[in-house]
């Protein structure tokens, strides 16, 4: 689902403010300038309803040198380590939306 949701994203070597820009139960793209290596795992700390959330996902694709102006730089990250409520909540959430936009 299309979303302007504030996040943190954590690795070993950094820890960055980021925007997601689209969420799904299985993954997210985030928005950011200098994203992390394809196949790297992230964390990624975002409240979602009013409630923190904290998953740990893997970059799964990147934008690079050769993305088009238009398009947000960011990552493609399929989550991996999701607890049962988060989970729970982002079906919830993207049910929701969905619903939103039935004929």
């Amino acid at each position: 689902m299309p979303c302007e949701i504030g996040c943190g994203v954590e690795s070993e070597h950094r820890r960055v403010r980021a925007r997601i820009a689209d969420l799904s139960v299985r993954g997210a793209f985030v928005a950011f300038a200098h994203p992390h290596a394809e196949g790297s795992t992230v964390r990624l700390t975002f409240t979602l309803d009013g409630l923190p959330c904290a998953v740990s996902a893997r970059v799964a694709w990147r934008t690079g040198a050769d993305t088009p102006p238009w398009r947000d730089r960011g990552m493609g990250v399929e989550l991996l380590e999701v607890p049962d409520e988060v989970r729970d909540l982002l079906r919830r959430t993207v049910a929701a939306q969905v619903d939103r936009y039935e004929l």
